[in-house]
């Protein structure tokens, strides 16, 4: 798995990379299958002071031309970041389901042939 952090509008640190890596690592047991995830954080504004000024998303790429989703805003980019990684881990949750549905369906189908 690749993982890419972009920052937009925003100088990331090197513990805001560390801190990103940790969080979307920490979703391994769901990306067993994710070919690239790329992570784009972004302060929105750069006049207002308060409320949620920075974005999180992420895009996972799935195998077969597959994309999942998340975004999530705060009013700092580890509140962000942590609000992307619920939301992301969700939707992981989600198609894995799916698939499981899927591939029981499947062998429902063979054992009647």
């Amino acid at each position: 798995m690749q993982l890419v952090i972009k920052g937009t509008r925003i100088v990331l640190a090197e513990a805001e990379r560390d801190y990103v890596d940790k969080k979307i690592f920490s979703l391994n047991k769901l990306l067993t299958k994710a070919i690239t995830v790329r992570v784009e954080l972004e302060k929105t504004t750069n006049h207002h002071k308060k409320g949620e000024i920075f974005r999180a998303e992420v895009n996972v790429d799935l195998p077969p031309k597959q994309v999942l989703r998340a975004e999530a805003f705060g009013s700092s980019l580890t509140e962000a970041v942590d609000r992307m990684q619920n939301e992301i881990k969700l939707e992981l949750i989600k198609n894995k389901d799916k698939q499981i549905s899927k591939d029981k369906g499947r062998v429902g189908k063979q054992r009647l042939k």
